[in-house]
């Protein structure tokens, strides 16, 4: 089991806070995807049902219906997955941003050389998490 150790600095509410609001703008913009790729799955069947001329009309040898269904639906899908990964990216980034603005963090004094047993000072180490013992 992992379990949550305190940070050395920082403050703990901010970063929590950051995190929501990563969670949150992330939560909008997978919204309003799914938005898009629910209107595209709904309207597709409602258009056959009330165009139903305009969708038998034949496309580079296929009905309109086919075309859109067959062709067009999977670029659609992954332009709509390639948007979505692309906004959460900057979201992200825009979430470090105000992190790393938010946080002040004395630099290390000096790196020990490689192979060296000595552990960097506590006031710049950092454990996130650590195992319990069962």
């Amino acid at each position: 089991m992992l379990s949550r150790v305190e940070h050395a600095h920082g403050d703990d509410a901010g970063r929590a806070a950051l995190v929501r609001d990563l969670m949150r703008r992330q939560s909008r913009l997978g919204l309003r995807i799914a938005a898009v790729f629910v209107l595209i799955l709904v309207g597709l069947p409602l258009l056959n049902l009330y165009l139903p001329d305009a969708m038998a009309t034949h496309v580079g040898g296929f009905s309109l219906t086919w075309l859109l269904l067959a062709a067009l639906f999977y670029p659609v899908t992954w332009l709509l997955s390639w948007s979505f990964v692309r906004g959460s990216d900057r979201i992200e980034a825009a979430i470090v941003t105000e992190m790393r603005a938010s946080l002040v963090v004395p630099p290390p004094a000096s790196s020990p050389p490689l192979g060296s047993s000595e552990t960097p000072p506590a006031t710049t180490r950092r454990k996130l998490f650590v195992e319990d013992e069962e």
